[in-house]
């Protein structure tokens, strides 16, 4: 057994020896191979002189004259006189534009107060159309009675069965006063009632106006009153 083991023994010393050299022969082997490399490209290198052998940096080949700048502008500085012109014109413009305005308030102005003239002057009556108002006394009378009372007024209207013309109350007018047909407003006291002149009486002359009532007692209970009368709408 110990006779194996020597022999295990130097067998690795062997093959430790062997890796050893390998080793080494590798590194030098290396180290020829670089220095040759190395003398080939110090040989091209000094073969080939116009070439430069390091670029330059690229900031050193700038040229600045290649280059162009735009110059800029400087802004216009007004003068002194150049400001109070431009004032002096902003402050015109201003009182031409106040003016302007002025004069078209006046033509307003004016225009509205031609209208209101126009309009009062076309709704202004005329003397003859402004209302007229009587101071009278009244009296009432019936449809049919002993005076001329037939139950049809002057104008033709049948009153045998109506004390009323369209809504409203009929009298009897003086028509030299009061044209007939017109439109009244009779008022007394606290009562007033509208009525259409549609009749005239042998006794209704001037102040005078004269009721249509539906009965004799009615007649003898209004008597005889002091009346207003005020024409509304004047007859044809």
């Amino acid at each position: 057994m110990e006779i194996f083991k020597k022999l295990i023994y130097i067998n690795k010393l062997k093959v430790y020896n062997i890796y050893k050299e390998m080793k080494i022969y590798s590194v030098i082997f290396l180290l020829g191979v670089g220095s040759t490399l190395t003398y080939k490209s110090m040989n091209d290198q000094l073969m080939q002189p116009n070439k430069d052998p390091i670029k330059e940096p690229f900031y050193k080949k700038l040229n600045i004259w290649d280059f162009e700048f735009e110059s800029e502008v400087l802004p216009h500085l007004k003068t002194s006189q150049e400001i109070i012109n431009e004032a002096q014109d902003k402050y015109l413009h201003i009182k031409v534009e106040e003016i302007k305005k002025k004069k078209h308030k006046n033509k307003l102005k004016v225009s509205y107060e031609s209208e209101e003239k126009r309009y009062e002057q076309k709704t202004k009556k005329k003397p003859e159309e402004q209302a007229q108002v009587f101071s009278m006394v009244a009296t009432a009378y019936i449809s049919f009675c002993d005076t001329g009372c037939i139950g049809t007024t002057k104008t033709g209207y049948d009153v045998s069965n109506t004390i009323y013309y369209r809504g409203k109350r009929v009298i009897a007018v003086d028509p030299s006063l009061i044209p007939l047909n017109s439109l009244v407003r009779v008022s007394y006291g606290s009562n007033s009632f509208e009525a259409y002149a549609i009749d005239t009486g042998g006794d209704i002359k001037g102040n005078r106006i004269d009721v249509l009532v539906g009965s004799e007692s009615i007649a003898k209970d209004f008597g005889r009153k002091n009346v207003k009368v005020t024409v509304l709408k004047k007859g044809r």
